[in-house]
């Protein structure tokens, strides 16, 4: 990918949803937090409630760690759930720009994939538009975590800001603290997802390599020649290294010279490490800035120089410490 698009790959992180347990039946929720209970679920005989909550339905988007903590303790306080054991975070990264989706939905399904192949996730998919075609999303799950890139725009038919959509779930949370588990763990799962960046390339052709034997004889026609197969499968061509390898295992005399002659006759979006590791490094950037507000502060205050105009520091006292997994409000 060009160097202009990849420098304009820019997202805003935040928590969307999170899902805790508590014991015995929610009820008597108060009006001004039953909008941020999405769903509840009672088990074992009304013994424990599972609660899906998306604190952003409080008082609008929360776009600070200190800030969700706060709208945390208001609206478990306000559903009269005084002990929980936290179970799942979703943590969103956002663009409100309208070419976002498909601009980067091969660089997003690239990092998707090197996740994929770094711990082994079987249920891995993509859905389309029924009637076009079009992608709406990519996704993979595994019991540990599930990420998600969306055509958030489709989704919500065009009724939220954000356009496009990358999502990470860490479910089985195991005692992490939030901040934590998103400043650190996931740092070190995007790390690993780098160091298969190659084996990601051959997963793709040996399941390519598959597809062209099995259709190239075969009735009705799927394809007429290689350049035609290649057209139809770039989205899962992310490189020049792995094209040329596809080439050879096709059979193709002059593998490099027939990239090189597709490539600047049809065009093709490729990318390196460099690429996929700028994309992470923006990723862990709004990681940081949403667990982190002195980095967005600093910023504001860099783009708002006057003193009347700074942004100040916002401080919760009541909630300075950290959210474990097991917590008493």
């Amino acid at each position: 990918m060009n160097k202009s698009n990849m420098n304009d790959y820019h997202l805003r992180g935040s928590i969307h949803t999170l899902t805790i347990k508590s014991n015995g039946i929610v009820t008597n929720v108060d009006d001004a937090v039953k909008r941020c209970i999405t769903s509840i679920t009672t088990t074992n005989n009304g013994l424990r409630t599972s609660s899906k909550l998306n604190l952003n339905n409080l008082t609008g988007d929360i776009n600070t760690y200190p800030d969700f903590l706060t709208a945390l303790d208001t609206v478990t306080a306000g559903a009269g759930i005084h002990q929980y054991d936290l179970v799942r975070v979703d943590m969103r990264f956002d663009s409100s720009d309208d070419d976002h989706y498909i601009k980067y939905a091969k660089l997003n399904r690239l990092l998707i994939s090197m996740l994929a192949c770094a711990y082994h996730v079987r249920n891995c998919y993509k859905t389309v538009d029924l009637f076009t075609e079009q992608q709406l999303s990519v996704a993979i799950k595994n019991d540990d975590f599930e990420v998600e890139n969306y055509d958030k725009r489709a989704e919500s038919g065009g009724t939220d800001t954000a356009k496009s959509r990358l999502e990470i779930r860490s479910k089985r949370m195991r005692g992490q603290d939030i901040s934590y588990e998103f400043t650190v763990n996931w740092n070190r799962r995007w790390e690993k997802a780098l160091q298969h960046f190659s084996t990601m390339q051959q997963r793709y052709n040996d399941g390519l390599e598959r597809i062209y034997h099995q259709s190239i004889n075969a009735y009705p026609k799927k394809f007429k020649n290689i350049t035609d197969f290649l057209m139809q499968y770039q989205n899962c061509i992310f490189c020049k290294e792995q094209m040329i390898d596809l080439l050879q295992r096709l059979n193709t005399k002059n593998p490099e010279t027939k990239f090189q002659n597709y490539k600047s006759r049809y065009g093709i979006d490729l990318f390196t490490i460099t690429d996929a590791r700028h994309a992470i490094g923006e990723i862990q950037r709004a990681t940081r800035t949403f667990f982190e507000p002195s980095e967005l502060i600093a910023k504001n205050n860099s783009l708002m120089p006057t003193k009347s105009d700074t942004m100040l520091s916002i401080e919760h006292p009541e909630t300075s410490s950290s959210h474990n997994i097991h917590v008493t409000v």
